[in-house]
Order: C-alpha cells, then sequence, then structure tokens
C-alpha cells in the first residue's frame, strides 16, 4: 500500500507543473470571456504575435546547437543578435524607408 502511494506521488510530481499552467491558463481565459467577453488567449492575432515574437530567438537557437552537436565553439549567438541588430536600425535610420539599404542591411542579420 505504501509503494503505491509513493508511486502517485512520483506521478503527481512529474505532472504537477503542466497542471498548473493548464489551471492558469484555463483560469485566466474564463476570466477574460467574463470580464471582456472575448477570448483572451486563443484567437489568431495573440497566437501569430508569439509565433513573430519567437522567431528570430529560435531561429538562433537551432543554429546554437548545431554549433554545440559538432562540438564547435560558441560565439555569442546573443552578442551576435544584438550587433546585428543595432547595424539594421543604424542603416535604416539616416535612409528613412531607402529600399536599397533596406536590403544592404538584411545580410546582416
Amino acid at each position: 500500500m505504501n509503494d503505491k502511494r509513493l508511486d502517485r506521488l512520483a506521478l503527481v510530481s512529474k505532472v504537477w507543473p503542466w497542471l498548473f499552467l493548464g489551471t492558469l491558463l484555463v483560469f485566466f481565459e474564463a476570466w477574460a470571456r467574463i470580464s471582456a467577453h472575448r477570448s483572451f488567449v486563443f484567437n489568431a492575432y495573440n497566437l501569430q504575435s508569439i509565433g513573430l515574437a519567437a522567431s528570430a530567438p529560435l531561429l538562433l537557437a537551432i543554429g546554437q546547437t548545431f554549433v554545440i552537436i559538432t562540438a564547435g565553439i560558441d560565439l555569442s549567438v546573443g552578442f551576435v543578435m544584438g550587433l546585428a541588430a543595432v547595424c539594421v536600425a543604424q542603416f535604416t535610420i539616416p535612409g528613412g524607408e531607402s529600399p536599397w539599404i533596406l536590403l544592404m542591411s538584411i545580410p546582416l542579420t
């Protein structure tokens, strides 16, 4: 009987973070539907925003994963991403909306 209880506790301890996350998600979705009469979590705009915000770090993470798998050196991917963002901003600010400056700055990213 004690072994069964320990097995159940082990299962609950493994599943607990997912249960808590799901409970929070259901709570906030219900709260949004009651207070604002519309969906808060599961609408197309939120999912698109999450995908757009996560695309650059995910691409860098994929590249970093290949570097780690091949036992290569770490060139500080975060620093390179920040430097590329600053360079693109510096190229696009003086040029306004010039397509040539934008096309020249794309390879930097």
